[in-house]
């Protein structure tokens, strides 16, 4: 047979966050929407606007692990938008085939909502990113080229082109 026909399901789920893994305490994570932010544009001789592409959406992943961990609350609130960094490990696998599952990502904590405690039970704890970077792998293909890139690196690159001596003005 050339392959399955079950759909492939997520397997052994594990977070690390700045070298610290959580293997066996992860239990969901919430994807970031990809969304292309467009703006609308008719300009004279156009016999329909167009939708004029403004770059991407503001990108947020959230999270849920069962443990307490003192490294969420040591990143909580530093400056640098990249103090995050992270990566899940999944696979994806089906009765003949397991394919790697892999999100990287880096930013900064938005939230740590305060969470009910209650003794002998599971305490959850909560987070959300904003992200700077992102990049989703499956079995080993890419979800995005490197021209959609999250953070300051294209406006260097522009400002860097701008200064360049080909446009400067000379009297």
């Amino acid at each position: 047979m050339a392959g399955s026909t079950l759909p492939k399901v997520i397997k052994n789920f594990n977070l690390i966050l700045n070298g610290t893994g959580f293997a066996g305490k992860v239990d969901e994570v919430t994807l970031p929407t990809l969304s292309i932010k467009a703006d609308e544009h008719r300009a004279g001789g156009l016999d329909t606007s167009v939708q004029i592409d403004l770059g991407m959406e503001k990108l947020e992943i959230k999270g849920k692990v069962h443990e307490h961990h003192p490294v969420f609350f040591q990143l909580f609130g530093l400056q640098n938008g990249n103090a995050v960094g992270g990566v899940f490990r999944a696979a994806k696998a089906d009765d003949s085939v397991v394919e790697p599952y892999i999100i990287t990502f880096r930013g900064a904590f938005k939230e740590l909502p305060k969470e009910v405690i209650k003794a002998g039970e599971k305490t959850p704890l909560n987070f959300s990113v904003h992200l700077r970077y992102y990049k989703l792998e499956m079995n080993g293909a890419t979800s995005g080229r490197p021209i959609r890139s999250v953070g300051p690196r294209p406006m260097t690159a522009l400002r860097a082109s701008l200064r360049s001596p080909s446009m400067t003005m000379t009297s």
